[in-house]
């Protein structure tokens, strides 16, 4: 059975890619060729079986890595350490590696490329290659079908089973905590000795086999398809679609627990990140051979081509249009239409409806086959429906827009629930005759081979496309009068969507890389008016390990990110526009937003730092955002993508994304990383409280999202929860709202092309602080610097946090206010000194925080007095060298500011005016501190905590939710 669970190993590659392989690499000298193919050095490792995966409680364990499986594995060979730069410039002619150095691993590499790498080597020593390329495959041709053969003898990559087999020691293991030995720096490079970089292989203790780096300095590509639940259910038929491939080892930028045998990692197959290379395997192997049926074997096992005109699905139009024109609306004009905005009501921006406040609790889901659930949340008093209308469905290549789908739809959720108002997210994706039409209009992400390009996982939209902004503004546009005149007595508003999962991203695929596509490199020369300016494609470490970017050397690259920041902007402005224009023409009252914002995660994925020009346009109503993934599970936080304080301050409504798994769930697992997956009822619940009543603390509303459309939400126990929250909600609208945060944390997204591109930096700086922030024990405020006047002017905070602030006139800041700096606000030493108040001295880093570049302390003589090990105080001032910082520093500094803590700290306390919610991390009695004498009833039951006190007391368990309604006394 374990051998046929891990005939995951031959399954098949399915994902996006452009690289022939039998392509001949660029030639190089023959003799230094020669010189490392012959350096290869494999280790022949003896079959066995073993325990794959990791026992339930085993530290560190994800829910991915269990529980353990009898697996059996064939001898075979495995390459001493990973792959050289050396060696693959030897074979493929150049080198795709951020940091270089001959003897340093190669990285930068996508899946493919290994592939590739894989075979060149093979046919070069005269071998039978071991993967085959049939090209492009799937339904729209946008996947690559890689098949191996079993008994080859060339080079190939292991598979998951063979890579922990020998990271363990294969037959001869000794059991170690890490591969090799109980000390992770005596085996491996990570984030406490790597510098944050990779590192010269082969320079650690290799282990029992004589394997080198098989943890640490790089991940390493394995053959297999990733699959989250690997471990407790059959593998999937070989021919399913899957864009993630294994990488097993860790890198050189993870912390010590990912160094442990058994951590599975998941990158996507089509792109070349920074801290991904690979380790040679060959024998042949039984586990690598296609599971699938001699007609299935007949059908798709033959060449396919990767020309995009070419793909299936698209049609073959022999006179397409060149513009779009609006077509003849042909409809029946809807009679009464409801009017629905945002207006603030007692503190927080709020959904009116027919002049009539509403919770705005809304359910996300797929239309096809939704109307039981669709009748299920009408029961619960949720009548608002946010259904999916891709602009692609209905934009016609003759003009015209073909509503049969728009109609299945609607159709679909009012044959459900006849008083349903709906929020189609309306995905402005081009149609397929559009892309066979203009094939050269689409993201172009970067490749690691400089002739390569690999286009997005879905063909996105250049955004700085003027050509589809304006073509596909006139389709949305009949799209919206369509709606509104069939069904505009059940219309609320539109959420408008682009990139991938209409989130405003270029691609997830492309991990931040840049779009290199001819449209948007001639928008970027005409925004900088240089008609010789390319996209950088040096948009990464190159070796340098300084945190602020070069005004010299990177000029090119901070003028990049900045612009591709003000194109997203620019779009969803231009369509946003465009929307309220249609409806304004028909006298339409309707609510807009869209997914933006994304300011502590994704820094070089999401072009949203142009967030602040969104947040002040009159077009923009709300602002969708969601919870941090990280620590959705019980005893976790909610914390948002966007800084909330500025949303509600500039008047815009969050719409919180609840995108969590139920039970129900056939595809998300429990303590799945991505979406995590309550391994219970109970848990459900709880969490979800905790997610949809923290978006209402927050002056915002939430949907409820089935997201696969499994009916998660077909059960009486999260259905009673739901209608629960909804009546709750209703009877706390009148209330006061107003926000009572006493700490205001504030970021600059204008520093963003002013730092070095690198995700890890600018986590520690700006994202980091977040959890132990959000476990004060009170509630706290997030805002870009921009709104500090605002901020200030309200005279609310005791304590002003500066994350990554460019440099301001700091003499504002009230003097009777606390304030904690961190690192080097305004971007250098010498800015940082001027804004803090005391001077500091540039020294080198310590070890531990090699990546903070420059890095300074207190100068001599300046006043400042040490707190601890990363904090210093002169009078109302504390400064912070290295973040993040701990929840017991942001304690003591809080208490110093005078800040009222409603718990004890670890956990989170969120308010407003009207109510208090914690959400326990630890299991027993909980001391509630109110800062005046207050009237206590729990907010769902009505039980009475206190009749006037200042203090109350409750026993909870941990992942328990528990919400009250205050009333001053």
């Amino acid at each position: 059975m374990a051998l046929i669970r891990m005939a995951l190993a031959g399954v098949l590659a399915l994902a996006a890619g452009v690289a022939a392989l039998t392509s001949v690499g660029a030639a190089q000298p023959e003799a230094a060729t020669r010189a490392a193919v012959r350096g290869i050095e494999m280790i022949a490792i003896k079959g066995g079986s073993f325990d794959m995966g990791a026992p339930d409680k085993s530290p560190n364990r994800q829910g991915d890595e269990g529980p353990p499986m009898r697996v059996t594995v064939v001898d075979f060979e495995l390459q001493k350490t990973p792959v050289t730069q050396a060696l693959w410039v030897a074979v493929m002619g150049r080198n795709p590696s951020d940091a270089k150095g001959d003897n340093l691993p190669v990285e930068g590499i996508n899946w493919y490329d290994a592939i590739d790498f894989c075979n060149r080597l093979s046919v070069r020593e005269k071998l039978t290659p071991v993967y085959r390329d049939y090209g492009a495959y799937g339904g729209r041709g946008e996947y690559r079908l890689i098949v191996a053969d079993p008994e080859a003898n060339g080079y190939r990559l292991p598979t998951e089973a063979e890579f922990e087999y020998a990271a363990r020691g294969g037959n001869v293991s000794k059991g170690t905590r890490f591969p090799g030995g109980e000390k992770a720096a005596d085996v491996g490079w990570y984030r406490g000795n790597s510098n944050n970089r990779p590192q010269p292989v082969g320079t650690k203790a290799p282990n029992e086999l004589g394997l080198y780096d098989m943890t640490g300095n790089v991940l390493q590509w394995c053959w297999d398809l990733y699959a989250p639940d690997l471990f407790r259910t059959e593998m999937p038929s070989p021919w399913v679609v899957s864009r993630r491939r294994v990488a097993r080892g860790a890198a050189f930028w993870m912390r010590e627990e990912s160094l442990r045998v058994t951590a599975r990692n998941a990158p996507d197959q089509t792109t070349g990140y920074n801290f991904v290379g690979l380790r040679l395997a060959r024998g042949a192997n039984p586990a690598l051979a296609v599971r699938a049926s001699e007609e299935w074997k007949k059908n798709v096992l033959r060449k396919y081509t990767t020309d995009l005109r070419a793909r299936p699905g698209i049609p073959d139009i022999e006179n397409p249009p060149t513009t779009f024109k609006a077509p003849a609306a042909v409809t029946t004009q809807a009679a009464n239409v409801p009017s629905v905005e945002i207006r603030p009501l007692n503190g927080a921006p709020t959904v009116f409806i027919n002049g009539k406040p509403d919770t705005g609790l809304m359910l996300w889901r797929h239309a096809a086959k939704g109307e039981a659930e669709f009748r299920d949340f009408a029961v619960a008093g949720v009548h608002l429906i946010q259904p999916d209308l891709p602009l692609m469905w209905v934009w016609s290549s003759d003009n015209s827009i073909n509503t049969n789908k728009v109609d299945e739809v609607l159709g679909t959720i009012l044959s459900a629930n006849p008083k349903a108002l709906i929020m189609p997210r309306v995905h402005m994706h081009q149609p397929y005759w559009w892309r066979h039409v203009n094939p050269t209009r689409q993201v172009v992400g970067y490749a690691p081979g400089w002739d390569r390009h690999a286009h997005g996982d879905w063909d996105i939209n250049t955004f700085a496309d003027e050509k589809w902004r304006k073509e596909a503004a006139v389709a949305a546009r009949a799209l919206i009068r369509y709606c509104e005149e069939r069904y505009g007595e059940n219309m609320m508003g539109y959420v408008i969507g682009a990139g991938d999962t209409g989130e405003w991203s270029p691609g997830w695929v492309n991990q931040g890389e840049f779009d290199f596509s001819p449209v948007q490199r001639d928008a970027f020369r005409k925004w900088q008016q240089d008609p010789k300016a390319e996209v950088p494609r040096d948009r990464l470490r190159d070796g340098r390990t300084d945190f602020f970017a070069d005004p010299v050397r990177d000029q090119q690259l901070m003028k990049y990110v900045e612009f591709e920041s003000v194109a997203g902007s620019d779009t969803l402005l231009y369509f946003a526009r465009e929307f309220r224009r249609e409806l304004d023409a028909m006298k339409r009252k309707r609510i807009l937003g869209a997914f933006f914002g994304y300011q502590y995660a994704m820094f070089y994925r999401m072009p949203h730092h142009d967030f602040d020009r969104v947040l002040r346009s009159p077009d923009i109503d709300y602002i969708v955002s969601l919870s941090e993934y990280t620590w959705r599970g019980p005893g976790g936080l909610f914390v948002g993508t966007a800084p909330l304080g500025s949303v509600r301050l500039h008047g815009k409504m969050l719409y919180n994304e609840e995108d969590s798994a139920t039970p129900l769930s056939k595809r998300v697992r429990p303590g799945n990383p991505n979406r995590y997956g309550p391994p219970d009822w109970w848990t459900t619940q709880q969490l979800s409280v905790h997610k949809i009543v923290g978006s209402w603390l927050e002056g915002g509303t939430s949907w409820y999202m089935d997201w696969l459309g499994e009916d998660w939400y077909r059960h009486p126990d999260i259905l009673k929860t739901i209608a629960e929250t909804q009546k709750m909600l209703q009877g706390q609208i009148g209330s006061d709202r107003r926000p009572v945060a006493q700490v205001a944390v504030f970021h600059s997204e204008a520093s963003i092309p002013l730092m070095r591109p690198i995700d890890s930096n600018v986590r520690a700086w700006r994202s980091e602080s977040r959890e132990p922030l959000a476990r004060l024990g009170a509630p706290v405020d997030y805002f870009d610097v921009a709104d500090l006047d605002q901020v200030i002017a309200s005279g609310q905070y005791k304590l002003l946090i500066f994350l990554d602030t460019v440099k301001f006139d700091a003499r504002k800041l009230p003097r009777d206010v606390t304030v904690l700096w961190t690192y080097l606000p305004g971007l250098s030493v010498q800015a940082a000194s001027g804004m803090i108040g005391f001077g500091l001295t540039e020294i080198e880093p310590p070890t531990k925080q090699r990546h903070f570049n420059p890095f300074a302390k207190p100068a001599d003589g300046s006043g400042a007095e040490p707190m601890g090990e990363n904090l210093f105080r002169k009078g109302k001032t504390f400064w912070a060298p290295a973040p993040p910082l701990t929840t017991e520093e942001f304690l003591q500094v809080a208490q110093a500011a005078g800040v009222h803590l409603y718990g004890d700290g670890g956990e989170q306390v969120l308010a407003n005016q009207s109510m208090v919610m914690l959400h326990a991390a630890k299991e027993g009695k909980k001391t509630i501190r109110l800062p005046q004498a207050m009237r206590v009833t729990d907010a769902f039951t009505g039980e009475v905590f206190t009749e006037k006190g200042q203090t109350f007391e409750v026993t909870m368990r941990v992942g328990e939710t528990r919400v009250w309604k205050v009333e001053p006394r």
